[in-house]
């Protein structure tokens, strides 16, 4: 799905109807590490990775916010704990999900952060 190129949002798709839960479940199958949740602006896409510090968190942050950018996509980004990054995706002008995140989300998984995450190594000092 990171392929894919993302259709032009230009504000154009506000009434549209968002995807279903069934159909947001189905389509969570394609990117790996994301979950759903849902607040008052409906369902959301959210990955969480816990990096090696703060400064790997801004790095990983950036890399999603060039790539959104690129992307004309815009998710809430934020930094937790010093070593927590978090991504939550949605359109708000549809309610919730569309193909539109998911293929975000695809793109952002072909982001590199091995070298930014907390590796099972780096916790606990032997390797695994």
């Amino acid at each position: 799905m990171g392929s894919v190129l993302a259709k032009p949002f230009m504000g154009g798709v506000k009434g549209s109807q968002p995807l279903s839960e069934a159909e947001a479940t189905n389509l969570l199958r394609t990117v790996k590490g994301w979950r759903l949740t849902k607040d008052d602006l409906g369902l959301k896409l959210q990955h969480d990775w816990r990096v090696k510090n703060l400064l790997a968190g801004m790095q990983l942050l950036q890399g999603v916010a060039m790539l959104a950018s690129i992307e004309q996509h815009h998710p809430d980004l934020s930094l937790y704990q010093s070593n927590i990054a978090r991504v939550e995706i949605c359109s708000p002008l549809v309610g919730g999900l569309t193909e539109n995140d998911f293929i975000l989300a695809a793109k952002i998984d072909g982001i590199y952060v091995a070298d930014l995450i907390l590796s099972r190594e780096d916790k606990f000092g032997i390797k695994l």
